[in-house]
């Protein structure tokens, strides 16, 4: 057959492959980067009436919208439910205008607040801040009046039931500023704002006064308690008993700890009274720099991960042993080590398991969440399985209904560490996805169909039959009977066959999949185009050509156009075939630079 309409049948069939190409390429292209955090709030002391603003940032698809919770609820629904209109949300940022703190009204903006971000994989929250106002309130104390027998021991505290900044403390008594160690380290004055003094004597009576004092800006803030100490006859029953104030200690690392002891009615003590520590079952050495005793309770210097254990008194006299343990934790800010991958494909229908592992110190509470969401064990399509420091979230055939963005939630004393993935099923075979034709005489070209089913494959007979021409002589006999005509998947249609010429037999095999077989003819590579996808000038192109030679081979099915391609090279459909691809690579190249000027002028 002519040759005429070639350039103008593969132009259209590589612009059509080149779209196809492009558009496959250009959605995984503009699904842009996984969610997640590059900014998250920070925690601040806030002076009450002032202005403040939160602010957080995060990346992924665009566009992100952003919200907030304040003590785990939805902020925009406080703003209205408590009309409070000092605080404006604006672009992921919290604006407060003032900073409200007046309990005694309810306008409380003190808290814990979460920003959460969302966009098409799905939403994540921020780390948490903690936004407070200057605080010291009252006291809590021991008793205001003591009554001490000679050579025992007193403990007088004092602290603040909330204080921000954390407060330093001094102690006076009657007037004079006390120091630790003073009266031949009789006294002992720690941290927390505890003073211990023992062997009690007629020196140490009087009133001790205890003041609290934090700064905020230039301002100093006090308070203070007074405690009145007297020695006097003890009625109680002569019985030496050891008291650990504080059993369990958890102080961050680098910090100082101090674990109190005090040791009652050792004014009945006859012999000599003998205190030492031990960790973990070995005495400490109690010369070295890491270990101070002060009075009988004991200080570790710059807390670290090893100072963590069970830390005993052991106290001895007149042949009695009493011991008392407590436990100290360094406190270790949770981690997710190694960190997940930002995100993560799967096959669709697979079983997959995805584990967070955590440290720190006290070991942190681990947390799946979907989408802000907490993940909940159905015991059958998720599971979550919990050992030491992980916690694996499996999922039975993994569906598309589990996208979204999972984050692991690692908390304890110390703080809060998250780990972020998006999880996205894919691998379900796509309908509309491009048919490529192939050139080898193994696999021949499949005919391009409108119907949204793949269309078959096109097979040849062994036998290498003669080629088919349009001249007006009968054509080759056939080895069969005339086979029914070719059908589609839509409607019958009638059979292939020129104006002039009878028709050259086409044999079709399979009930359910149609495969054109020729028996006594070449095999004719076909493709379908639909008369719609064409343009009006590339419609009257090919009918001027078309009306040049003899009548087309072509005949309209269901109102799509079957085009014979007539005699095609396999050197010219290989030259087509790799040409596409590369200028579909070309395009999608050429976009990303388009997109990087676009974003350099913005």
């Amino acid at each position: 057959s002519p040759a005429g309409n070639m350039p103008a049948v593969n132009l259209v069939f590589a612009l059509q492959q080149l779209s196809s190409f492009v558009a496959f390429l250009l959605p995984s292209l503009a699904a842009g980067s996984p969610l997640y955090f590059t900014r998250h709030p920070q925690s601040a002391v806030v002076k009450a009436g002032s202005n403040f603003q939160l602010t957080c940032e995060a990346v992924g698809t665009q566009p992100i919208t952003y919200s907030w919770l304040q003590g785990g609820k939805e902020l925009a629904a406080l703003l209205v439910t408590q009309s409070r209109v000092n605080i404006e949300v604006k672009n992921g940022t919290v604006h407060f205008k003032p900073f409200l703190f007046h309990r005694k009204n309810s306008l409380f903006d003190m808290g814990e607040y979460q920003c959460i971000a969302s966009n098409q994989d799905g939403k994540a929250f921020s780390l948490p801040a903690m936004v407070q106002s200057h605080v010291l309130s009252t006291f809590r104390h021991s008793a205001k009046y003591s009554v001490v027998a000679p050579g025992d021991m007193v403990r007088l505290y004092g602290s603040a039931a909330w204080a921000v900044p954390p407060p330093s403390s001094t102690w006076k008594m009657n007037g004079i500023a006390l120091m630790d160690g003073d009266r031949s380290q009789r006294l002992s004055i720690f941290p927390n704002g505890v003073l211990h003094i023992k062997n009690m004597s007629s020196v140490d009576v009087g009133n001790y006064t205890l003041t609290l004092s934090n700064v905020f800006e230039t301002k100093t803030f006090s308070k203070s308690y007074v405690a009145s100490v007297r020695i006097g006859p003890v009625s109680s029953p002569c019985t030496v008993s050891v008291e650990l104030p504080s059993p369990h200690v958890e102080v961050k690392m680098g910090d100082d700890a101090t674990i109190e002891a005090v040791i009652h009615n050792t004014h009945c003590i006859t012999g000599q009274l003998s205190v030492h520590w031990e960790k973990d079952g070995s005495m400490i050495n109690k010369a070295t720099t890491k270990y101070t005793h002060q009075a009988y309770s004991l200080v570790v210097r710059n807390i670290l991960s090893t100072d963590t254990g069970n830390y005993t008194v052991v106290v001895t006299y007149d042949s009695t042993t009493l011991r008392k343990t407590a436990l100290l934790t360094a406190l270790i800010q949770p981690s997710v080590l190694p960190a997940l991958a930002r995100e993560q494909e799967v096959t669709t229908f697979s079983n997959i398991s995805v584990t967070c592992t955590v440290s720190g110190s006290p070991m942190p509470d681990i947390v799946w969440y979907k989408n802000t969401v907490k993940v909940v064990d159905d015991g059958k399509h998720i599971r979550l399985e919990s050992t030491n420091g992980r916690l694996r979230l499996v999922f039975e055939s993994f569906t598309a209904s589990d996208d979204g963005v999972y984050q692991c939630v690692a908390s304890n004393t110390a703080g809060v560490a998250i780990g972020t993935t998006k999880l996205e099923a894919r691998g379900v075979p796509s309908t509309s996805a491009p048919q490529l034709l192939t050139t080898t005489p193994s696999a021949p070209h499949p005919m391009m169909t409108t119907s949204s089913a793949p269309p078959p494959p096109i097979t040849t007979t062994d036998a290498s039959p003669p080629p088919i021409t349009t001249t007006d002589a009968p054509p080759p006999p056939t080895t069969d009977a005339p086979p029914p005509p070719i059908t589609t998947t839509d409607a019958p249609h009638p059979p292939i066959r020129t104006s002039n010429a009878p028709h050259t037999p086409i044999r079709t095999r399979g009930a359910h999949h149609p495969s054109v077989t020729m028996s006594d003819g070449p095999q004719l590579p076909m493709t379908t185009k639909s008369k719609a996808s064409l343009t009006k000038a590339q419609t009257q192109k090919i009918a001027t050509e078309r009306s040049s030679r003899s009548p087309p081979s072509t005949v309209p099915i269901n109102g799509t156009e079957i085009i014979s391609l007539g005699d095609v090279t396999d050197d010219f459909l290989l030259v087509a075939y790799i040409v596409a691809p590369i200028a579909g690579v070309c395009a999608v190249v050429l976009f990303i630079i388009i997109l990087c000027i676009c974003c350099q002028e913005q």
